[in-house]
Formats: structure tokens, sequence, C-alpha cells
């Protein structure tokens, strides 16, 4: 900053976030000049006045970016980064199968995906079904893997674009199953959402700088590698197979149309809160409609 230009002041709470504004001010071309507050743990960003306005509008945006980034953790030896919102999805399930297994609830029957309701206009069964469990046993498999894969997933893509991104797959699974088996049953469960979330992982591949240079390589083995664990939690003889290939095939789709979002902060930023938004407005329809 020349000397004896007019400047603004932006004060931060610490010496350390001073420090990182600072950094973050300078990637952009303004020098700040950073003041420590005597005797407290604050300190005073000293800026042009001509570049103040742009450097709280670039402050505002790495705030905005940053709340988010604060949620996820980097996974040591993998290179993945895991977004711990996924607890609240954890959290949802866990909640509606405590409330389904109340003496006299409702929720199983009106919500279970029942494909005579569901061939009779029952729609909303293909949301509902995805928050309900036969048992404890049923309830803490689909929690293990889906937290591990939907976390990685919301990382990749952005929280909500990614939870919005699997349940809509996790839907349609449910009616490609139904568009495969002529006779009546009954499903429930998640599964079909979490094997959503390891398909979009296993496009994660394609958006990655090593792809460029050997694109066959890095691909199969985003695919191969996402495969195998479908063909391992997926493929047990008790499961509903189609519909966790179903889930896992039109995942990996959803997230190749979601390519752009890969690593793009402020884009899954932009959409975070909107998507969160349709998610619940989604299964609070869903819901809605079965509890009628």
């Amino acid at each position: 900053m020349e000397p004896g230009s007019a400047s603004g002041t932006i004060p931060a709470p610490s010496l350390q976030q001073a420090m990182d504004w600072s950094l973050v001010l300078a990637s952009q071309g303004i020098e700040p000049e950073l003041h420590p507050a005597p005797g407290g743990p604050g300190a005073t960003l000293s800026i042009p006045e001509v570049e103040l306005g742009r450097a709280r509008a670039i402050l505002a945006q790495y705030q905005r970016e940053n709340r988010h980034r604060r949620w996820q953790t980097a996974v040591a030896r993998v290179g993945w980064v895991f977004d711990w919102q996924a607890l609240g999805w954890v959290a949802l399930v866990t909640l509606v199968h405590l409330l389904s297994i109340v003496d006299k609830s409702p929720l199983a029957a009106a919500g279970d995906f029942d494909s005579v309701a569901a061939r009779g206009g029952a729609w909303w069964r293909s949301i509902t079904a995805l928050f309900l469990h036969v048992d404890a046993r049923h309830l803490i498999s689909n929690l293990t893997i889906g937290l591990v894969f939907l976390g990685v997933a919301m990382a990749e893509y952005g929280a909500g674009p990614a939870l919005l991104a699997s349940t809509l797959s996790g839907v349609a699974a449910n009616w490609i199953g139904l568009a495969f088996r002529p006779e009546h049953y009954h499903g429930l469960g998640a599964s079909g959402f979490v094997m959503a979330a390891l398909g979009m992982i296993s496009v994660r591949a394609f958006r990655l700088e090593e792809w460029r240079q050997r694109p066959t390589l890095t691909a199969a083995r985003g695919v191969i590698s996402a495969g195998f664990l479908l063909i391992l939690f997926g493929f047990s003889p008790e499961s509903d197979v189609l519909v966790h290939v179903a889930g896992f095939a039109v995942g990996a789709g959803l997230g190749l149309l979601l390519r752009p979002f890969g690593g793009d902060v402020p884009r899954q930023t932009r959409w975070d809160l909107p998507c969160k938004l349709g998610f619940a407005a989604l299964v609070s329809l869903g819901w809605w409609n079965a509890l009628q």
C-alpha cells in the first residue's frame, strides 16, 4: 500500500484469521497491511480505500465457501475427502425407523413400496420406502456403508447436490424394479439410495486431472473398484439386487451430469441450500401423501 494513500480497515477476530484473510486477498492482487491488536486476540487489515469494497466481497465469498469446508475431513493415504454432513441423513433415517417400530405406528404400512399400490398411483411410496427398514440389522447395514459413500459423494459434488441426486436415484431405482417385476411385492430400505451414492463416486475419476493423461486406466480403475464394492455390498442373497444395480447405474449417470460441481466450491456453495430444500420438500411431500 502506498504511503499516505487513503485506506480503510477490516477487523478480524483473531491474528490467525487476519493472516488467512491476508493470503486470500494477496492471491487476488490486494496487498493489505496487518496490524495486531495491542494486548488483544484480534487484528486489523488496512486496505487501500479504492480496493476496500472488492476486498470485503472477496472475504465474504471466502467465508461462505469455508463454512462448508469445515464439515470436511481429508482421509489420510487415500486421497479422498469426507463430508460429515452425511450424519444428518443418518439421523433422519434413524428417526424414521424408531418412529416406525413404535406400537401401532402407521409409517411402515403407509410408506413401504407396495407394488400394487404403486401401480395404482401411490407414487409417494417410492420416496417413503427409502426411509423404512425391516429391522435394526437392516438399518445398521445401510447406515454404515451409506454414511461412507454419501460422505465422500458430498465432498465431491457438494452436500446438497449429492443428497438430492442420491435420493432421486433411489426413487428411480424403485420404479425400475417395479417395471421389471410383474408380481406383487413389498420393498423398503435405503439401499437404492446408498448404491446411488456409490455410483456417483465411481465416475469421480472422469473429472480428475489424471484422467486427461491416462483416461482408460484412470476411468477403469474408478469404475472397477466401485463395481467390486457393488458386488460386495449389493449382491447378498437376501438383498434386492435389481434395485441396487439400478440405483448404482442412475447414480453414476447423475454423477456424470454433476461433473461441473466436482471440486468447484463456489458452484457447490450456490446450489447447496436449494438442493437441500429440494430434498426436504420431496421427502415432506412423500410422507404427507403417505399419511393422509
